[in-house]
């Protein structure tokens, strides 16, 4: 049988106070598969003075711990909420920062180790109130930007992970790679004959992806060694 008693609020701790922890958590929190919460302040508060915002980790009983600051060019002000995706990284996107300083799209480990994805942003930014990221089931993750001036519009943004060669199989006298894709992505492949060789070598073939992978094959004839990279198309 059903309780009847109501949903009540129970404070993991007691609020983000500015000068002791940070302020502005208005993106909200996201679970992690740790048990862990994450989330993100706009402005925040550190020994040497006011940041410009920060990612914080969170016990369900309110022990929190501030994992990374941002320093503007690795962009400051995030206000939305981080997507938690199938790789276990965090993404999400700053209102401003950045080498154009409209915004960066980041990603973040559990552990706090922040990386800036993309960011330069000119006629385009994240912006203020940039919904946060959300990962198709192309393994790609997608989000919408915001024009800077008018008239007013807005782009839909891709994000997309670099391929990785995945597995290597020898036929005969060639061999076939196979890497990430997201169908219709358009990829070459490129070797080299010394890992510190100062060149690629590019097919001149390119590879339309139909799904999740994507396959091309080499014929090494008689080198001794190669390397080889995908390149993604633009």
């Amino acid at each position: 049988m059903a309780s009847s008693k109501p949903w009540f609020i129970s404070k993991a701790r007691q609020p983000l106070h500015w000068g002791l922890s940070g302020a502005r958590p208005e993106g909200g929190l996201t679970a992690g598969t740790d048990g862990f919460l994450y989330g993100t302040i706009s402005s925040g508060y550190s020994a040497s003075g006011i940041t410009n915002g920060q990612i914080f980790r969170m016990t369900t009983n309110g022990v929190l711990t501030t994992l990374t600051t941002f320093a503007v060019t690795n962009g400051s002000n995030p206000r939305t909420r981080m997507l938690l995706a199938r790789d276990g990284n965090l993404y999400g996107v700053t209102a401003a920062g950045g080498p154009s300083g409209r915004g960066t799209i980041f990603r973040a480990t559990t552990d706090g180790t922040l990386t800036t994805l993309a960011g330069g942003f000119q006629d385009y930014g994240t912006d203020n109130g940039a919904p946060p990221l959300t990962q198709c089931s192309d393994g790609n993750l997608y989000g919408t930007a915001l024009t800077w001036g008018s008239p007013c519009s807005a782009l839909v943004i891709r994000l997309v992970p670099p391929p990785l060669i995945t597995r290597a199989t020898w036929s005969g006298t060639s061999i076939r790679l196979t890497w990430n894709s997201f169908s219709n992505g358009a990829y070459q492949l490129a070797y080299k004959s010394a890992v510190d060789g100062a060149s690629w070598t590019t097919q001149a073939t390119t590879i339309t992806a139909t799904g999740a992978t994507a396959s091309a094959s080499d014929y090494p004839g008689s080198a001794a060694q190669r390397f080889y990279q995908v390149v993604l198309l633009p």
